[in-house]
C-alpha cells in the first residue's frame, strides 16, 4: 500500500512538473534541452498521446525553427539535438539522413524509444495554407517518444497531462 501511495505521489509530482515549461522537450518524460534555435511556436506547441498496438504508449510533438533564423538552421539544429541527446545519455541507433533514433534506460528499467525527424516538406499541425514550394514554411523537427512494458507505466499518467494540454 505504502508503494502505491508513493508511485500515485511520484506520478503527481511529475505530472505537475510537466505542465510547466521550463526549456525542455517532454519535459517530465524525456526532459531534452530545448535549443535556443527552436521552439515550441505554431503547430509545435501541442503534444500528442497514443497508444501502441503491442502495449505501450507513444508522444509526439516537434520543435520549430524560430521564424527569425534563416532556413540553413534548420538542419544545423538537428544535428545539434544529436549532439544535446548524446550528452544528455541518450545513445544513438541509428541516424540516416533526416532520421536519428535514440534510446535510454532510467533507474527504473524504462527504456524510451526516441526518433527525431527533420521534416523539410510540410508541417505538423499546421493549416496546409502554405504552398509546398516555400521551403522557409517547413520548419519542424518532430520527436516521438515510445514507451513499452510495466516499467514505464509509470510515465502514463505524465503522458496524459501533457496531452491534455
Amino acid at each position: 500500500m505504502k508503494k502505491l501511495i508513493g508511485a500515485l505521489a511520484l506520478s503527481a509530482a511529475i505530472s505537475q512538473t510537466a505542465l510547466a515549461d521550463s526549456g525542455k522537450i517532454l519535459e517530465g518524460i524525456a526532459d531534452i534541452p530545448r535549443l535556443s534555435a527552436t521552439g515550441p511556436v505554431d503547430g509545435c506547441a501541442k503534444i500528442t498521446k497514443g497508444l501502441i498496438n503491442n502495449g505501450g504508449f507513444l508522444l509526439f510533438t516537434c520543435e520549430k525553427l524560430l521564424p527569425y533564423l534563416p532556413i540553413s538552421e534548420h538542419e544545423a539544429s538537428f544535428r545539434n539535438y544529436q549532439s544535446v541527446l548524446a550528452g544528455e545519455g541518450w545513445r544513438k541507433k541509428s541516424a540516416e539522413g533526416t532520421k536519428a533514433k535514440f534510446t535510454k534506460t532510467d533507474s527504473y528499467g524504462c527504456v524510451a524509444h526516441l526518433e527525431m525527424t527533420l521534416w523539410t516538406d510540410r508541417s505538423m499541425n499546421e493549416l496546409p495554407a502554405r504552398l509546398a514550394s516555400d521551403r522557409d514554411a517547413h520548419r519542424q523537427i518532430v520527436f516521438t517518444a515510445k514507451f513499452y512494458g510495466a516499467a514505464c507505466e509509470r510515465y502514463y499518467p505524465v503522458a496524459q497531462a501533457m496531452a491534455g494540454r
